[in-house]
């Protein structure tokens, strides 16, 4: 809302937020995702699993197909999705340790994991906008800055309050943009290997440009709507 968004919110519980338009239910049911989206131009989808269970694969695939379904029958422009690390997306060159880490990440969570990949398949295959941000390790603590890139970099991490920053930033920037299938990766911008607060692919950007990924302020097309599975 600082950027000049309108906010809805989408929960299993009503947003405490002053200025939220709140929207209680399951993500699974097409009337409450009807609700949501209405009048929305742009969806942060935040969505993850409440437990390491197989049915939990299920349940976040078919909330994000009816995400995907609604968002794209009601003319949603765009469409960021908080994924994670250890999904795997074709082309990936991850680092050693950035292959074991995903590992030790699977083993523990199989089907967290599973779910956030079977996510990122659908996501990837809709005609949406779409632009999905894999975090690695994500901490606590206040903003720092952070860089967007098309691989993992060693020793990447980022705070929550970036990776947030990122899904807002990410509503009005076309640098990573579906038409290229890019998945993007936060880390630290204070990390040794990331300078750079922003780093793309020139040939992904229009014109062969990199965009900046700061929302001007007023901006009053772009909604958000942050979608969690209800209790």
């Amino acid at each position: 809302m600082a950027t000049g968004h309108e906010v809805t919110s989408l929960a299993g519980h009503p947003s405490s937020e002053l200025g939220v338009r709140s929207v209680v239910g399951d993500i699974r049911a097409r009337d409450v995702m009807q609700q949501a989206l209405f009048g929305a131009e742009a969806v942060i989808a935040a969505v993850g699993p409440r437990g390491n269970h197989p049915a939990e694969v299920v349940a976040l695939e078919q909330g994000m197909r009816n995400l995907v379904m609604v968002a794209t029958q009601l003319g949603v422009k765009r469409l960021v999705v908080l994924s994670g690390a250890a999904v795997d997306v074709i082309g990936d060159r991850k680092p050693v340790l950035g292959r074991l880490a995903s590992a030790v990440v699977r083993g523990a969570g199989k089907h967290v994991v599973g779910a956030k990949q079977r996510e990122f398949a659908v996501v990837s295959a809709s005609e949406l906008a779409w632009t999905a941000l894999r975090p690695p390790l994500v901490s606590d603590g206040p903003a720092r800055g952070y860089r967007l890139d098309l691989q993992l970099r060693p020793g990447a991490r980022v705070t929550r309050e970036d990776v947030a920053r990122a899904l807002v930033d990410q509503l009005v920037d076309r640098t990573f943009l579906s038409s290229a299938r890019h998945s993007s990766y936060l880390s630290d911008a204070d990390d040794q290997s990331a300078r750079m607060a922003f780093q793309c692919h020139r040939s992904s950007a229009p014109d062969g440009e990199c965009e900046s990924a700061r929302p001007a302020r007023g901006n009053r097309w772009a909604w958000r709507s942050g979608k969690t599975d209800s209790n």
